[in-house]
């Protein structure tokens, strides 16, 4: 029977190939959590203007970021929770690499896996994507929107 290694941990030590698509994984999954994060941040930060304006664009992702916001508690609710399934599957596929790697490097790397992923969500999973999406809201909104 077929184990995936993000799923299961095992106390054997972690394969090289194993290890990097973890780690693969594991940066897909913070990628997503700050899409997530610049899209809320880019929806919500767009004026009444820039929204009526989108509303009236050709460019059909502008009109859809503008439909989007017509619902702004559905849309809040939808990309909140992508963002939090993002994130527990990041912190549970972190775990797992952690525990595989116990055996081999010692009971500290699961605390510090938990310390690391909890600052690299922070850092690269909301601040610096929200930085972004604020300073450049409305070139990015459509994307957001279609995303």
């Amino acid at each position: 029977m077929f184990a995936c290694p993000l799923l299961f941990a095992n106390s054997e030590p972690t394969s090289s190939a194993a290890l990097a698509l973890q780690l693969l994984v594991l940066m897909g999954l913070v990628v997503l959590s700050g899409c997530f994060s610049g899209s809320e941040t880019a929806l919500f930060s767009l004026t009444r203007h820039q929204l009526e304006q989108a509303a009236a664009s050709r460019n059909p992702f502008r009109r859809l970021a503008a439909s989007l916001m017509a619902r702004p508690k559905q849309t809040l609710m939808k990309i909140l929770v992508g963002n939090t399934l993002v994130n527990v599957l990041l912190f549970a596929a972190t775990y797992t690499l952690t525990q595989s790697l116990e055996s081999t490097l010692g009971w500290w790397v699961v605390p510090l896996g938990a310390v690391f992923s909890i600052g690299v969500v922070l850092v690269f999973g909301e601040v610096v994507p929200k930085v972004v999406a604020v300073a450049l809201t409305v070139p990015i909104a459509p994307y957001a929107a279609s995303g």
